[in-house]
């Protein structure tokens, strides 16, 4: 069930330059829509994935790139917010016995974090970002992850490089895959899975109007016809993907 409410910001800090963490029921990989006040100029509303729940307030996880999330980093506490949740699917957790790797890039971090709180699963982290400061809230995954592998663009913490290099030395050790970041990273670890055979998922993140699979502006091909990442997303199995 849909349910749209009027919520009020808790909390609304930096937690890295340009990153903010904003606190205001879902499952894995669902997501959220925020709209503005009306008297905002910006009229579509802006989707987000749930980074953290419980039974009283929600956070995201968002990066200052354009007029929207300028607009959201400047808002106070107890700013209203009207808020579209949950959107989207769910996948179910994995057989307990089966070895995961996570693999996110980015602030594609934010759209693994509820899935990973529901494993029952031991898994391991692969996290690349351009450098150090981009790496968010690192201590807290080193503490949740069996193991943290890190890459930064520029060398400034764990190896230099791509996270998917990483990966493809360590592919072998995984039962599953599941992914989030950059659609170019997302279609390496793609490849990477299907040339070792391994099943793995793919957050998709697009930029949406109506995010309940009417407007058509995230369409999706797919080896099962054309999908609605807002609808029959945001989470995809792989295989079904040519990206």
């Amino acid at each position: 069930m849909i349910i749209i409410e009027n919520c009020k910001i808790i909390d609304n800090k930096e937690i890295a330059p340009s990153f903010f963490k904003i606190a205001a029921l879902t499952k894995p990989f669902q997501f959220l829509t925020l709209n503005f006040d009306k008297n905002s100029s910006l009229i579509l509303p802006r989707p987000f994935s749930i980074y953290e729940k419980n039974s009283e307030s929600i956070s995201i996880i968002y990066k200052v790139i354009g007029k929207g999330t300028e607009l959201l980093s400047t808002l106070k506490p107890e700013t209203p917010l009207l808020v579209k949740a949950p959107l989207g699917n769910s996948v179910k957790l994995p057989k307990k016995n089966l070895k995961i790797a996570l693999v996110a890039g980015g602030v594609g971090i934010a759209s693994l974090r509820l899935f990973a709180l529901s494993l029952k699963n031991n898994f391991d982290l692969f996290y690349g970002s351009r450098s150090n400061i981009e790496l968010l809230e690192l201590e807290s995954w080193q503490k949740l992850a069996t193991q943290v592998f890190v890459t930064t663009d520029d060398g400034s913490n764990g190896k230099k490089g791509f996270i998917t290099e990483v990966l493809k030395n360590k592919i072998l050790d995984y039962d599953l895959i599941y992914a989030c970041g950059p659609r170019p990273m997302l279609s390496k670890i793609s490849a990477i899975a299907k040339e070792n055979h391994k099943p793995h998922f793919l957050v998709m993140e697009e930029i949406m109007a109506c995010g309940v699979g009417l407007c058509m502006s995230c369409a999706l091909e797919t080896t099962n016809g054309i999908k609605r990442i807002c609808k029959d997303g945001p989470v995809f199995d792989g295989d079904l993907l040519s990206i």
